[in-house]
């Protein structure tokens, strides 16, 4: 996997390469940059998409993402070296407390304590013993060949105070994580009402006499997989073997029904023998008369308007003679 890197845009407006890690802190991009353009470092800050970097911090707190742009813009105070207020936890629960300069190693500051604080030579063995003494800053890992490189600068430590965890570990477990415990082993869970069981098993069998336990010994998956193996290999050998099919009862048979509207008959239909079906004659129009004048109309139409008249006539001849 190839490495990370940042572009810092400097204030004359060339552009630098800086190779970094998520352990490199924003104070030393700033040195390295100043450094090619001949630059003071403690007169800049970076800026990255309108938010000034911390210069304590690192590449991965900041959240810098790889290949990202910082641009390098003129602080408005001038940064000046200061002590370090150094605080190291030990693992037997004692806190060191003291002010280095920013310039001192990490090595020097284990030096100072093992022969001021009153500690024993278990704070920093050596090197014969086959343990190595480590540091933890900020989820970084220093062991001894870089603890006489490194310095609080370089940390990016010029001020205020930090926490150091301390730790001797063995040269064989020089690649595990400081105050991590490792994962736990799962307890075996012992029944003995079990035990009783398969105890009374053994023993009767070396007597010749089987007994069924209460409970059910559990067997290994290792054993289920081999009798199952088994069987599979018995089927292949008989591929014929006869298979015992339950018995079947049969009922009595009902008599069929003729029937004419079913496709499956009991006896065939003559389609030859059987008559036509008789054509019925249309049924009559009737018309709905609503009123005198739509008869009157209706007559009119048709050639029975003259009786119509005729009708209505005689009708009323019969009334006046009444």
């Amino acid at each position: 996997m190839a490495g990370m890197s940042v572009t810092v845009l400097c204030p004359a407006g060339r552009r630098v390469n800086v190779k970094v890690t998520p352990n490199t802190s924003i104070l030393q991009i700033i040195e390295e940059a100043s450094l090619k353009q001949g630059l003071n470092p403690d007169q800049y800050e970076l800026k990255h998409l309108r938010r000034v970097l911390d210069s304590s911090s690192n590449v991965r707190h900041a959240g810098l993402p790889n290949r990202c742009q910082l641009e390098m813009v003129e602080a408005p105070v001038l940064r000046s070296p200061a002590s370090v207020s150094v605080h190291i936890a030990t693992e037997s629960g004692l806190r060191l407390v003291h002010d280095f300069p920013c310039t001192t190693t990490l090595w020097e500051i284990l030096e100072y304590h093992r022969e001021n604080s009153g500690v024993g030579e278990e704070f920093l063995p050596p090197v014969e013993s086959g343990q190595e003494v480590v540091l933890v800053y900020a989820m970084r890992r220093i062991t001894c060949p870089e603890l006489a490189k490194v310095t609080l600068r370089t940390l990016g430590l010029i001020g205020g105070k930090c926490m150091l965890r301390h730790s001797v570990q063995s040269m064989s477990s020089a690649g595990c994580q400081a105050h991590v415990s490792s994962s736990l082993a799962r307890r075996p869970v012992h029944h003995p009402e079990l035990e009783e069981e398969e105890k009374l098993v053994v023993e009767n069998d070396a007597g010749g006499h089987s007994v069924a336990p209460k409970y059910p010994v559990p067997h290994s998956r290792k054993e289920e997989n081999y009798h199952s193996q088994e069987m599979d290999v018995s089927m292949e050998e008989i591929p014929d073997m006869p298979v015992s099919a339950p018995p079947v009862i049969l009922k009595e048979a009902t008599p069929a029904v003729p029937s004419h509207s079913s496709a499956e008959c009991a006896v065939p239909l003559d389609l030859t023998t059987m008559s036509s079906p008789q054509k019925m004659p249309p049924p009559p129009k009737v018309t709905k008369v609503l009123n005198t004048l739509s008869v009157i109309n209706h007559c009119t139409c048709s050639k029975c308007g003259a009786s119509f008249y005729v009708y209505l006539l005689s009708k009323l001849f019969i009334y006046f003679d009444s």
